[in-house]
């Protein structure tokens, strides 16, 4: 996003030009950003949720995160089983429908291993008082757009744009994808596949289904193949990127074909490969000032998590605090979530708070002749308080009866207790 501010030579004497660019550059950058999601602004502050008491007569109990050290959590009594619905996904990994319940969503991770992810959407609030409410974290239409809120966060999207606003208590977050491109092995752009229409695309249509839990845009690429989610997934959003058939290399007529189709095959016959990878290319706005991080350490200038112990990276505020997270990269076919593979996210910042993500992943998986499609390229935004857990029979906090190998164990999150 390049924005050129003129300043006449006469303008405030005494204070340097570039000087005033700089600070000026930046309320541009937020006053074109919110423009995008205006409509949904009255749907950024969440719902005021009362300070937690904690039971007294239940111990407490500690359990082993997926991605993080052990945390306490409090055991809670037995709630009613939740209607069986749609079958959701998590990490690309099919729902064991038939095991969900009030607490937890379980998940095929194959080999006989099960995920119990514990639930967050419409979730059990519990005030001073001790009266529960169900909390609702549906997707929901509003004037101009598309809003998601649950205690803590917030996520505001356009009628026909994808581009997404999240509030994260009082910090600003700005997502904003703009094109999908082909990389070879050094990471610089081989091919620019499609691009994000600009302005606000006649065609381009945005739906809620699943409940209200999935909203789907289609018709704002430039390639009438391609189309975005953002699923409710109860700890954050999951924005997703469909693609109906394999990435196609840009082929040109006449003269600029032949000399396309040249640069495709002369690499191989010189033992080269082509592209090497594909990446998903947005634009991330740090609109508080807040700061990235991968394995515990600020980034600067640029980073990729490529070698990451966890694949992930962190924003964070100025007291250190994790705002929130963008999980592992994976892509996945739609319809056997098993043939999958991982990715990372290269980033590098463009301008003061503007940083240009990639998320990355192997061309050759796209271009595999067994390769099915619709296939899915699936970052997700979470918050860090709200990270599933993993819960086996050598390490869960309470059995309850009839769960076989299972318990369940609620974060005790103190402004969102269960």
């Amino acid at each position: 996003m390049d924005t050129t501010v003129t300043i006449s030579p006469g303008f405030s004497p005494g204070i340097p030009p570039r000087l005033i660019q700089q600070l000026l550059h930046p309320l541009v950058v937020v006053a074109l950003l919110l423009s995008l999601i205006a409509p949904a602004l009255p749907y950024w502050l969440p719902t005021p949720v009362a300070p937690f008491v904690p039971a007294t007569t239940q111990p407490a109990a500690v359990v082993t995160p997926t991605f993080r050290a052990p945390r306490a959590v409090q055991a809670a009594g037995h709630l009613a089983a939740t209607p069986a619905t749609d079958a959701t996904t998590w990490q690309g990994y099919p729902e064991l429908v038939e095991r969900r319940d009030a607490f937890a969503n379980h998940y095929d991770l194959g080999d006989g291993r099960v995920v119990a992810v514990v639930r967050g959407e419409n979730a059990l609030i519990q005030d001073p008082a001790g009266h529960r409410r169900t909390d609702d974290r549906r997707i929901h239409a509003v004037e101009g757009g598309f809003a998601y809120k649950q205690p803590g966060l917030t996520v505001s999207l356009g009628q026909s744009t994808s581009t997404a606003l999240l509030q994260r208590d009082t910090a600003l977050v700005g997502w904003q994808p703009q094109r999908l491109v082909a990389l070879d092995s050094a990471g610089a752009v081989r091919n620019h596949l499609a691009t994000v229409l600009d302005g606000d695309p006649a065609a381009a249509q945005a739906q809620l289904a699943a409940a209200g839990r999935l909203l789907t845009y289609a018709n704002h690429w430039d390639d009438a193949t391609l189309h975005e989610t953002f699923h409710s997934t109860g700890r954050g959003i999951e924005q997703s990127l469909i693609f109906a058939t394999a990435p196609q290399l840009p082929q040109a007529d006449g003269v600029q074909g032949h000399m396309a189709t040249l640069r495709q095959f002369l690499p191989r016959l010189l033992g080269g490969n082509g592209p090497t990878w594909l990446a998903l290319e947005a634009d991330l706005f740090l609109l508080s000032g807040d700061s990235l991080w991968v394995d515990g350490l600020q980034q600067t200038h640029s980073f990729s998590t490529a070698a990451s112990a966890t694949g992930e990276f962190a924003i964070r505020d100025a007291a250190g605090e994790t705002l929130l997270t963008f999980a592992p990269v994976v892509a996945f076919e739609q319809n056997d979530p098993t043939q999958r593979v991982n990715g990372h996210y290269e980033a590098e910042q463009v301008e003061p708070n503007i940083w240009r993500l990639r998320v990355v992943t192997p061309w050759s998986w796209w271009r595999d002749p067994a390769r099915t499609y619709p296939a899915v390229l699936d970052p997700e935004i979470y918050m860090a308080v709200t990270q599933p857990a993993t819960i086996t029979l050598d390490d869960y906090c309470q059995p309850w009866p009839d769960a076989g190998p299972f318990a369940y164990c609620p974060y005790n999150v103190p402004a969102e207790p269960v």
